[in-house]
């Protein structure tokens, strides 16, 4: 790390952060602190993200005033920090007070308590703020973003040891504030202490309400990013972005901001004085091009929505606050978001809206219906629909009766070659539009997006296959690969979620001395997590002509140990065939009419199977009768 002399001072002392006595104040001798702490602040201004735009707001959680005289604030990125101009002389916060500190363009018709120019980084990796005294003594550390280098060396929230990722405070969106709620929350662990807040709240309570009318009521409902692919010249001045008031009354939307940009908001465009949006009603911004259009915006500042061209592309919209009123990330299934757009819940967005088909518009399924994840709310509409409401997409939601069936995640033809297996074992059948296949290694991400007019019938199969699977032995292709994994560390994973986003199936793997990532549920980063609320996982097969299925087919005691066997032969759209061993048995024999491990004892237990979780092991056997099966699953 590149940082000036200054910084490797605060590190040298950081042993002892917190145990002096600060100037002019009575210092807790519990904590070592006075009461002062970084509250609040705004570090990617929507305007120009100079040093001059940014602010922070102190407050004083103690019970005795605190002279800052002389006091100053360290802020950096990753790459480098500095030490800001130290506060004037007679600079107080008194109990229970605020304090802004902030750039001379901070705010437009305000001013801050002290004005002094500091660096806050966007945390495209993690950045930090620290508070520090004449004696360079670390009286508070914020520490934001997502993600952090294992080669950062920012400290801990309390200032000592050095920060790992679930120590984070919220990365910081485009005029976006984060703030401690309730003010002076301090438990030395800023994921805790620090949240998004919906509005900044300058010398006031971060938890108020806020007063810009119509920030959770108006939407971006649809807009149109690639005109023309083929000949980029032909897109300028002819995109459009259109806006929806899903609110009971009119909303001044004077002032609010549209913004876009490929990696990060690079355009935007201001509502003029005068602009409303009635209840029910929509807004459209156009290029010189777009005639219908409300309003025009200039050759000069012309709208590039990006096309997602090989990562997700965001459009956004800033409400008076100024905070976000609504954010879409698109780009398709399979993407990744290298940029760290950020969705509505201030989280980095793991799942987006479609990839922009040329010449096609993306839309809302429902005119202002808002879930927060652009890939659940929009569509690649059929049909423009301009200033007008868009076609309603029903949603099926699902009732836990579509089961993976059959996976393989292991094709002696590699990757490419991957493909799962659904079964519906309802008795009605199942409209499959903006269902997603999720799968991870790390975490869940979206795969495969079921496209518009899916069924799957009661008692049938379908099939999801690269484009490496022939196309007799597939029903849908995946536009990338699956790339399910091949459980070299831990569990990986498959599942099933329905458009409304409630996960209806899911399978775990691993090999046969696997043991899950993470165990711990009150882990950030939890997510191998099996039906039941366990880590119940079958065996990865060990020969690639083989295949994860259950057997008999659609049998569900949400146990993954227990419904899915390894090894088993290939049967894409067909019945699943007997199980068969391909670890050979620590004890017992082979059942010759199930090809399942039997115990010492001498019955059969399930073939090839683990489990990591609460949920029932292996005494279970292979076969169940189809009446059962029948009343159990409507078969």
């Amino acid at each position: 790390m590149a940082f000036p002399e200054e910084w490797w001072m605060i590190w040298l002392i950081l042993g002892t952060v917190f145990a002096g006595e600060a100037r002019g104040a009575d210092v807790d001798d519990n904590t070592g602190k006075t009461g002062v702490v970084i509250n609040e602040f705004v570090a990617d201004p929507a305007e120009a993200d100079t040093n001059d735009n940014h602010w922070l707001e102190l407050y004083n959680s103690g019970f005795d005033d605190v002279d800052l005289s002389g006091w100053s604030l360290l802020g950096g990125t990753t790459s480098s920090g500095s030490l800001g101009d130290p506060f004037p002389d007679g600079v107080h916060i008194v109990a229970g007070g605020y304090l802004v500190v902030g750039g001379a363009l901070a705010f437009e018709n305000m001013t801050p308590d002290v004005v002094l120019s500091f660096q806050l980084g966007n945390a495209s990796s993690a950045d930090g703020i620290m508070l520090v005294d004449p004696d360079l003594i670390v009286h508070d550390v914020v520490v934001y973003g997502t993600t952090i280098n294992e080669t950062d060396e920012w400290p801990q929230c309390d200032g000592m040891g050095t920060a790992t990722k679930h120590d984070l405070a919220p990365k910081p969106g485009s005029g976006e504030a984060i703030g401690r709620v309730p003010d002076g929350e301090d438990t030395d662990d800023c994921s805790f202490d620090f949240s998004s807040l919906p509005f900044p709240t300058p010398w006031t309570a971060n938890d108020q309400e806020g007063d810009c009318l119509g920030a959770d009521d108006i939407k971006i409902n649809e807009f149109y990013p690639n005109p023309d692919s083929e000949k980029t010249a032909a897109d300028d001045g002819a995109e459009w972005i259109e806006l929806y008031n899903a609110g009971d009354e009119a909303v001044d939307v004077a002032g609010w901001v549209l913004q876009w940009g490929t990696s990060s908001y690079s355009g935007n465009a201001v509502l003029p004085e005068g602009t409303t949006i009635g209840a029910g009603d929509f807004l459209v911004l156009g290029g010189e091009l777009v005639t219908e259009a409300d309003i025009i915006v200039s050759e000069s500042d012309d709208i590039t929505i990006g096309t997602a061209s090989s990562t997700p592309d965001a459009v956004q919209l800033l409400h008076c606050g100024p905070g976000v009123a609504d954010t879409v990330v698109y780009g398709g299934v399979g993407a990744d978001n290298t940029d760290g757009w950020l969705d509505d819940s201030g989280q980095e967005a793991k799942t987006y809206g479609p990839k922009p088909t040329a010449g096609l518009t993306l839309a809302r399924r429902e005119d202002g219906v808002d879930t927060n994840d652009s890939s659940i709310d929009f569509v690649v509409a059929e049909e423009a629909t301009i200033g007008a409401p868009n076609p309603q997409i029903l949603c099926d939601a699902g009732l836990w009766t579509l089961k993976i069936n059959e996976a393989s995640p292991y094709p002696a033809d590699g990757t490419g070659h991957e493909w799962i297996e659904l079964f519906n074992t309802g008795d009605d059948d199942i409209v499959l539009d903006n269902w997603e296949i999720e799968a991870g290694t790390s975490g869940w991400s979206t795969r495969f997006k079921f496209p518009q007019d899916s069924v799957v019938s009661t008692g049938e199969m379908v099939i999801i296959g690269d484009e490496g699977v022939p196309s007799e032995s597939r029903d849908y292709v995946t536009s990338s690969n699956l790339s399910l994994g091949n459980a070299s560390t831990g569990f990986d994973g498959i599942r099933v979620v329905d458009c409304e986003g409630v996960v209806q199936d899911t399978l775990l793997y691993g090999k046969s001395d696997a043991l899950p990532q993470i165990e711990d549920p009150s882990d950030p980063d939890y997510w191998e997590v099996d039906d039941a609320g366990g880590q119940t996982a079958a065996i990865f097969p060990a020969d690639q002509e083989r295949t994860i299925g259950r057997y008999p087919d659609g049998l569900d005691s949400d146990d993954n140990a227990v419904d899915f066997c390894s090894g088993m032969a290939p049967s894409p759209g067909l019945l699943n065939a007997p199980c068969v061993v391909d670890v050979p048995p620590a004890e017992g024999s082979l059942d010759t009419e199930t090809g399942c491990a039997k115990s010492s004892d001498g019955d059969s237990s399930k073939c090839s199977a683990i489990s990591r979780g609460p949920s029932s092991r292996w005494l279970v056997m292979c076969l169940v009768t189809w009446v059962v099966l029948r009343r159990r699953r409507h078969l």
